[in-house]
């Protein structure tokens, strides 16, 4: 049976600012046949696990899901983050303003 908390582990670790900022839990159910994996991040690192538009996170669960189908399982993924919202309003401020004209 695969190890899916090292393999997280090994799939993120290159996005992280520090390997302490993640949190990998998994659980089996029904005899090993349902894999839930779970993932907590800091709310700094959030968006490089994210990725734009997900990417990361969409390949990181493709290899976790190829790597279950192939032991005859199936796959659950989620992912917490820290929320920090007077990040979260100075990003969304700056991309909501205007673009500057060209001279």
């Amino acid at each position: 049976m695969p190890n899916y908390s090292e393999l997280v582990r090994f799939l993120i670790a290159p996005l992280l600012d520090s390997e302490e900022s993640v949190s990998v839990d998994c659980e089996q159910l029904n005899n090993c046949q349902r894999i839930w994996v779970r993932i907590a991040v800091k709310s700094n690192d959030k968006g490089r696990v994210y990725g734009r538009g997900g990417r990361n996170l969409k390949a990181i669960h493709t290899i976790l899901s190829a790597t279950a189908k192939g032991a005859n399982q199936s796959l659950y993924l989620d992912v917490y983050g820290g929320e920090n919202t007077e990040d979260n309003a100075k990003t969304i401020s700056r991309r909501s303003a205007p673009p500057k004209p060209r001279n």
